[in-house]
């Protein structure tokens, strides 16, 4: 049961349903840590904070552990901020270099070695979805 408030903004399309699992989740747990919205993708799910994902993420990960049990997902907490540290994070991989493409729409262009091909943990589309740009994925 939600609020008249919540209520609208889901309707509206401010809120998720999984912001607000989460949002519940994180209140069980008596966190008291706060986020700046999720994204629910595929097995996954992303939950983009402020400084409070360190609290979100708990000591050793337990928090997180915690959170993917009761939401029943792998979860990620990313600090939102630097861009290079948010696409580092998604893709649990080091890159090589991040380039911003000019030219009708700015997009990102992520350049990671073809070593690190197979474990890549994200895509293309998730990381359009986190960083709200295009972005393009270049093994080489």
């Amino acid at each position: 049961m939600l609020c008249s408030g919540c209520n609208k903004l889901l309707r509206e399309g401010m809120l998720t349903r999984t912001d607000i699992d989460v949002a519940r989740a994180i209140e069980k747990m008596k966190l008291n840590a706060s986020f700046t919205r999720t994204i629910d993708y595929s097995s996954r799910i992303i939950i983009i904070a402020g400084k409070d994902a360190g609290r979100i993420i708990g000591k050793s990960g337990k928090n997180a552990k915690e959170l993917s049990r009761i939401l029943g997902k792998e979860i990620d907490v990313i600090e939102e901020g630097n861009e290079k540290k948010m696409i580092e994070k998604m893709l649990r991989v080091p890159t090589v270099g991040i380039n911003k493409v000019y030219g009708g729409v700015e997009k990102y262009r992520v350049r990671v070695e073809k070593r690190f091909r197979l474990q890549a943990r994200a895509d293309s589309m998730l990381m359009s979805k986190v960083l709200a740009k295009p972005v393009e994925i270049i093994f080489e």
